[in-house]
This record gives C-alpha cells, structure tokens and sequence, in this order.
C-alpha cells in the first residue's frame, strides 16, 4: 500500500470517528452501527479552519471554545469532556458571557461574544444547559509551543410548547341531558 493510500485511510477514519460522535451526540444509532460495522456511506463532516468540523445535523451545532488557552489545567481535560453552559452576568467584561464548565465545576473557556445570542437561541435560554466538548493538545511547529483547541458540540433545545390545550373536566350528567335536550 503506497503512503498516501495510507494517509488517506487514516484521515477517513478520523472522519468516520467524528460521525460516530455526532451520531452518538443526536441519538442516531443506524448511522452508529453503519459506521461501526464499516458499511457507513452517508456524507462526511467538512474540516473548519479552526481545526473542527462542520454538523452533519441539522440539530447539532459545533463552535469553537473561545479563551481556552487562557484557563489552567486544560490538559488534564484533553479529549471527551462532558461539561454545561453557564450564563456569567457578573462577567466584568461581557455581562452576556456564557461560560463551559466541566462536570466537575472546572472552568474551560467560554462561548465567542459574537455567538451567544445564537447559543440561547438554540438552548431556549434553558440554563445550565449540558453539552459535550471535545479539547486537543497541539504543538506549533515553528516554536513548538503547546496550545489547545476545543470545540463545544451543542444540540439544539426542542422548543417548549407555548400552546397548551386547557383540559375541561366532563360534563355531568345533568349538563349532558341539558344539551341532549336541546
């Protein structure tokens, strides 16, 4: 098998581990199993220039975790992170600021200013809101300075239902022998 053969084998495969995520994330077990048992033939994700990928579901959003190399102890977080998004009001700097916290409180960075009304939108503004992200250690090449990239995998909130029907009790009988006489 030539080289490239082999580098492309292996990108395919990195792309079909992305699909499993994204399916496991919106619950779509055939596309698991089809990707597990090496039958999966559906579309692969796009690759962004931030190093990650583009939905392949409508109700699933992927973003980028802004200030994540600001935070200590990321790397301990490197790889499946199941975290929440919680609005921070008293953010000095941006009192829209919605932050992503580990499972076990640890701060890891937050969602870009630009994207947070886009956040509530797709959370219904329901907070804490859980959600799963994924953090990679990276290395420059020039300066071999160590950094990470993480990217929050969002699904989106069914909307709450604003129209409920008002249940009215049975009639009793004496209503019901009042309009079966009239």
């Amino acid at each position: 098998m030539e080289h490239k053969q082999i580098i492309e084998d292996a990108h395919r495969l990195i792309l079909l581990m992305e699909v499993s995520q994204q399916a496991e994330l919106v619950g779509d077990q055939t596309t698991i199993e089809a990707v597990n048992s090496m039958t999966y033939q559906g579309p692969l994700p796009e690759e962004r220039a931030d190093g990650g990928y583009l939905s392949l579901y409508d109700n699933l959003r992927i973003l980028s975790i802004a200030g994540i190399n600001h935070r200590t102890g990321i790397d301990r977080y490197v790889g499946r992170v199941e975290c929440a998004l919680v609005p921070e009001p008293e953010n000095e700097f941006d009192p829209n600021a919605i932050k992503i916290v580990a499972e076990d409180r640890h701060h890891l960075g937050y969602i870009a200013s630009n994207q947070t009304d886009f956040v509530r939108s797709l959370t219904c503004d329901t907070f804490p809101y859980r959600c799963t992200a994924f953090i990679d250690q990276k290395e420059d090449e020039g300066t071999n300075r160590k950094f990470f990239v993480g990217h929050v995998y969002i699904v989106k909130q069914k909307q709450p239902t604003t129209n409920v029907q008002k249940l009215t009790p049975p009639a009793s009988e004496e209503e019901q022998q009042n309009s079966q006489n009239n």
